[in-house]
């Protein structure tokens, strides 16, 4: 490409990206490369073990949705055999409780997702996407920063394990600004996904670590969870705002969702403003927006994903919400809310088959770990 921007949140992350584009990729070769650097310079947020979503759209074309969130283990059958370990994080003015630990382990979806992409719609070889992201690891890099405030806080999660400690604090201390992180062992890894692909993380000796690890410390993260995950083609939710059609995430993403409702709301109410944002997200669940109703319902989505814990639920007592998920999905387009609602709905008659469900609370990613894991069950498995 001849002309681009990257966006990243370190400016090796950007500059990976950049790099892709100069070397004459394309706009996804530039994505992935700065997703695998970002691995590296922004491992507190992402990394290998993660999962997301990538929106491509061709020139001309149609929009198509890869989702390679992480998934629920426990596909087998099996329970948990340890709890969540809750951590409370200060953020100075609030806190927040992440649950860690191997029960919070999922499938990961990132070797998968990033090697569909570049296979699908990239123009360079992951082997060449992937390097700047292995020099970064191995020859380290400077700690920004809003990464070194991120090390801080973040130091009872980074630090608990002593590998992590190993990486994070070698001096006994937390890295700071200015000073260099490396990462020795996942530039490894990364060499490993452009030379082999996706195969060994999923079914090959990566995989056997990955399940033999969380299996023994007792989480639910076996063989066949990570040998039956693959990338899902979606169709992106689809909003009206100013004049433009906005496209974003679709379930299991409940982010997607809730964007596409807020705007709806500001088209609504004729205002397109940042300021209108702020006020439509605080307001949203008031009756001079919302209907009683549906403002009670929004509540309950909110708050279930606000106080809820991670709890596996069997496979076999997943069918009816599964064909639930997959058939409301189909109402995206008519009504962004509506399928949201209808989530809930799913969720409820769920509750009612199995006693309760509890999801991770906190970040509701455990929210969207057991939605992925529910429409991820092929049809042949609801029957």
């Amino acid at each position: 490409m001849s002309r681009g921007v990257v966006a990243g949140g370190h400016p090796a992350t950007a500059e990976a990206g950049a790099w892709a584009l100069r070397e004459g990729g394309n706009a996804v070769d530039g994505a992935i490369a700065a997703v695998l650097a970002s691995v590296v310079t922004e491992s507190p947020l992402t990394g290998l073990g993660a999962g997301g979503f990538m929106l491509v759209h061709k020139p001309g074309g149609d929009a198509t949705l890869l989702d390679f969130f992480v998934s629920a283990g426990g596909l087998d059958g099996r329970e948990r055999g340890i709890e969540l370990e809750p951590v409370v994080i200060d953020f100075g003015d609030t806190t927040q409780v992440f649950n860690i630990g191997p029960a919070s382990c999922g499938v990961p979806g990132v070797p998968s997702g990033l090697a569909t992409a570049a296979e699908r719609f990239g123009s360079m070889p992951l082997a060449d996407l992937v390097v700047p992201a292995v020099g970064l690891a191995r020859d380290g890099f400077e700690i920004t920063a809003q990464h070194a405030y991120l090390f801080e806080i973040l130091a009872p999660i980074l630090a608990r394990e002593p590998a992590g400690a190993a990486v994070y604090a070698p001096a006994g201390r937390m890295l700071g600004h200015g000073e260099r992180i490396f990462f020795a062992e996942l530039a490894e890894t990364l060499e490993r996904l452009g030379d082999d692909g996706p195969e060994p993380f999923y079914r090959g000796d990566i995989a056997a670590a990955i399940a033999a690890t969380v299996i023994e410390r007792g989480g639910t993260v076996a063989g066949a969870d990570l040998a039956g995950y693959e990338t899902i083609d979606r169709e992106p939710v689809r909003a009206r705002f100013g004049g433009c059609e906005i496209l974003t995430n679709p379930p299991p993403s409940s982010g997607g969702i809730l964007i596409a409702y807020a705007l709806e709301m500001l088209t609504r109410i004729g205002r397109t403003d940042p300021e209108s944002g702020v006020e439509v997200t605080e307001l949203g669940v008031k009756d001079v927006i919302l209907p009683g109703e549906i403002r009670d319902l929004v509540n309950k989505v909110v708050e279930a994903e606000r106080v809820a814990k991670a709890n596996l639920i069997r496979r076999q007592e997943e069918t009816a919400a599964t064909r639930s998920l997959l058939n409301t999905a189909r109402l995206m387009e008519e009504n962004p809310l509506l399928l949201r609602l209808k989530e809930l709905e799913s969720l409820e008659r769920l509750v009612e088959k199995v006693g309760r469900i509890d999801l991770h609370a906190g970040d509701g990613q455990g929210f969207d770990a057991l939605l992925n894991k529910l429409v991820r069950l092929k049809p042949a498995d609801a029957a």
